[in-house]
């Protein structure tokens, strides 16, 4: 967040039913703090793939 908080998750454990109207919340967040960056990491098992170029 804009704040310094970091998240940390793993996709399989976020339930998939919330409010049906307002999603589910993953993370509680102060006001005025604000979401500045999103990425989606690869599990440490998955096959890595390096660039020969």
């Amino acid at each position: 967040t804009q704040q310094g908080k970091i998240l940390r998750m793993l996709t399989w454990s976020i339930r998939a039913i919330g409010r049906a109207t307002q999603g589910v919340r993953l993370i509680e967040m102060e006001e005025g703090d604000r979401v500045v960056s999103i990425a989606r990491l690869a599990e440490k098992d998955a096959v890595e793939v390096q660039d020969e170029g």
